[in-house]
């Protein structure tokens, strides 16, 4: 099987800083990681560019035998970057089967697990946006 290993950091200065006040009280710094088993199905980084407004681009499929998708009842991890848009106020609305939209500007990007048999498409809300996204299925 196949490994996958995510990592992440967040770092801000305390809000009392004199150079880029943070965000609280306290300074944060923290990086947490994890090695992920996968196997198939996967679906590599792709690049989705010129995705026009209201138009919807499928990240991944409830069915995975009607196109990129986790099988069965597995579980699995999806990746969605957007890299850019028309227009710096343009988002994309980014909608998990069976759970809230989420809208995402220029620059910003999510990795999470998910389970099977859920539809995750990203629909840009303005202009053009260009979509990076992948998803692997848990080993």
């Amino acid at each position: 099987m196949a490994k996958l290993t995510a990592s992440l950091s967040l770092v801000a200065n305390a809000l009392t800083a004199t150079t880029d006040p943070g965000l609280s009280s306290d300074a944060i710094s923290f990086t947490l990681s994890d090695i992920l088993t996968t196997t198939s199905p996967s679906g590599s980084i792709s690049r989705a560019t010129n995705v026009a407004n209201a138009a919807n681009l499928n990240i991944v499929k409830a069915d995975a035998t009607a196109g990129p998708g986790i099988n069965g009842a597995g579980v699995g991890y999806v990746f969605v970057h957007i890299v850019s848009t028309e227009a710096a106020d343009d988002f994309v609305n980014v909608l998990i089967q069976g759970a809230t939209t989420i809208p995402m500007f220029a620059g910003e990007f999510l990795f999470m697990p998910t389970a099977a048999g859920r539809t995750i498409i990203a629909t840009p809300s303005g202009g053009t946006a260009t979509i990076e996204h992948a998803f692997w299925t848990k080993g």
